[in-house]
């Protein structure tokens, strides 16, 4: 099964290169609206498929910027992403321009069990925001811009 998913449709296009978790990102471009699914394999058959957001939509002109990544803590799998919201907001049309205003920017980090595939902690804070994600004893520690909490982790995904 991973060989006919990994499989590159051009030179360019290689969604399984280099070492797992893999970004699987797709554009639509009708509507500039990207979606990022992050894969890992899981052992000894299947896959993980942890949603990395998506970005854009309509009207197309005004869309902040998304980017995702991908990695393993331990029996976690780690979704980040970070969103600009610079132009993602519409505004108005004047002259048959769209107007577009500046969004929140913010990231986002979610742990998922690679055993389930299911998401255990999801975090959201600002963008200018110095905050620090740890797992630490079976925690996520989440410290810096006035933030000092931990959450439990499920017993068998540390």
């Amino acid at each position: 099964m991973a060989r006919g998913l990994c499989e590159p449709k051009g030179e360019s296009d290689r969604p399984c290169a280099g070492d797992p978790p893999w970004i699987f990102a797709r554009s639509y471009m009708t509507y500039a609206h990207h979606r990022n699914p992050v894969v890992l394999p899981r052992k000894p058959e299947g896959f993980v498929v942890a949603a990395g957001g998506y970005s854009g939509g309509w009207p197309a002109r005004c869309h902040g910027l998304r980017s995702v990544a991908g990695s393993v803590e331990g029996g976690l799998l780690v979704v980040d992403a970070s969103v600009d919201g610079t132009g993602s907001v519409f505004d108005e049309m004047v002259n048959d321009e769209f107007v577009c205003l500046n969004g929140v920017s913010h990231r986002e980090r979610t742990y998922y069990d690679v055993r389930t595939g299911r998401a255990v902690v999801a975090l959201r804070w600002p963008g200018s925001s110095e905050v620090h994600v740890k797992v630490e004893g079976g925690h996520v520690v989440v410290s810096g811009a006035g933030c000092n909490e931990r959450f439990r982790l499920d017993p068998g995904a540390e």
